[in-house]
């Protein structure tokens, strides 16, 4: 909470994070008439004037050659992380993750096998 202020210890640690399944974030910047990811971001920051610290999206359906700085956010000062499917029996763009974090994160890692990406 916060006292005369200035926020407490306990309200410094606390992140807010936003997780949104998108069904195509392609198609959530063209719904919205929004030119790229850092629009999306700075527009989802402003809601109820809360500050978000991570943010998620699933259903991405992106695939590795579209990935622009357009998508990536930095520009926002966010840190991006992928994971998209890449195996043969699903279509390429299927599915697929993103994370938009603020704090770069100790370690960010892709699936079960502990691969570092």
């Amino acid at each position: 909470g916060f006292r005369a202020g200035v926020p407490t210890m306990e309200a410094k640690r606390h992140k807010r994070i936003l997780s949104w399944n998108v069904n195509g974030l392609r198609a959530v910047l063209k719904r919205h008439r929004l030119k790229d990811v850092a629009e999306l971001l700075a527009y989802l920051g402003e809601l109820d004037d809360c500050k978000l610290h991570i943010i998620c999206f699933q259903e991405t359906k992106l695939i590795p050659q579209e990935l622009s700085e357009a998508l990536l956010g930095y520009s926002k000062g966010f840190r991006s992380y992928f994971s998209m499917c890449s195996t043969r029996h699903r279509s390429m763009g299927y599915s697929g993750v993103v994370t938009y974090s603020l704090t770069p994160p100790i370690a960010a890692e892709e699936g079960a096998t502990g691969v570092l990406v």
